[in-house]
């Protein structure tokens, strides 16, 4: 899953470090935001190794976001495209 961060005008944040958590209860998951000098400014993936086959689907949820001398404000937490609320998304399969 790729996550973008940003500041409160809407820039690309680099170097941010995203910490979440999957299906709830773990895996645990970080990615850190880099300029790969396209379209993925700002952003980072985490990847989940495979769907339970039991329910068929994951989900992912941030639980907070660091960046030296910047602060997270879960709460301005969104998506784009509504594909999610923001704060965690499921994947299906």
């Amino acid at each position: 899953m790729r996550i973008t961060a940003h500041d409160a005008k809407h820039n690309p944040l680099n170097g941010v470090t995203v910490s979440g958590t999957w299906n709830g209860s773990g895996p645990d998951a970080t990615c850190v935001t880099s300029d790969d000098g396209g379209e993925g400014t700002g952003t980072c993936t985490v990847v989940l190794s495979s769907i339970p086959n039991a329910t068929h689907y994951a989900s992912f949820a941030v639980s907070g976001m660091s960046l030296p001398g910047g602060s997270y404000n879960k709460w301005a937490n969104h998506d784009p495209d509504g594909s999610s609320n923001g704060f965690s998304v499921d994947v299906k399969h």
